[in-house]
Order: C-alpha cells, then sequence, then structure tokens
C-alpha cells in the first residue's frame, strides 16, 4: 500500500513497506467513551511528517479510501505518542489519536495526508 502527502504544492507517495515502525500503545476511546487498550506497530505522526520537508502546518488532514476526513492540530502532533498511524491487520494505516473523545478521529484506511 501507499499513503499520500500533500505539503502546499508538494505531493510525495510513500510505500507503507518503506516506513519504519515501532511499538506503540496507549488508550483510544470510542464513540461511547469506553477506553479501549490499543497495542501493534505504528508510526507516530509527526515521524511520518519528518519524511516530507514540512513548512510551519496548523493542522493535518487525514482522509480514508472512502474520502472520510478527520483533522489533528499540530500541537497534537507534536505531542509525544498522541497521534499515531497504526499498521492494520488487512493492509493499510489507522489514525488514532490516544485519549481523544472525539471518537470520529479515529480513521481507518488512511490514503492521504494534508498538511495546511
Amino acid at each position: 500500500g501507499q499513503i499520500k502527502l500533500i505539503n502546499g504544492d508538494k505531493e510525495i507517495t510513500v510505500n507503507l513497506n518503506d516506513l519504519e515502525y515501532e511499538q506503540l500503545s496507549g488508550i483510544r476511546v470510542n464513540g461511547k467513551g469506553e477506553e479501549i487498550p490499543m497495542e501493534g506497530k505504528g508510526i507516530l505522526m509527526r515521524d511520518l511528517l519528518k519524511t516530507v520537508e514540512t513548512k510551519e502546518y496548523e493542522t493535518v488532514q487525514v482522509v480514508a479510501d472512502d474520502s472520510y476526513t478527520a483533522e489533528v492540530t499540530v500541537e497534537e502532533v507534536r505531542e509525544d505518542g498522541k497521534v499515531c498511524l497504526f499498521l492494520q491487520e488487512e493492509g493499510g494505516l489507522r489514525l488514532v489519536v490516544f485519549g481523544d473523545e472525539n471518537s470520529k478521529r479515529s480513521v481507518s484506511d488512511v490514503v492521504q495526508i494534508i498538511i495546511e
């Protein structure tokens, strides 16, 4: 699989097999407010963004293969271990914002990241 990173007029396609994943864990909150422990291989959003020369940005739009979109702020991205992209069992990446009570920002099948 691949993921497209868009930063202004610069567009880069990254092969998921080329990323350096690490073991991540944290607590995800579902739509009912229940805390769900989560653990697996993934990459921190801030580390993924380092693969592109990002200029100053305020938000990151995460787009799923069905065009569903969620937004995270630069402050959240910079917070240690908060915004992660997990490898899914069936392939692809899933956005997880640990400790976030807005379950709508848990996005499966991420295909594009727009840095604004």
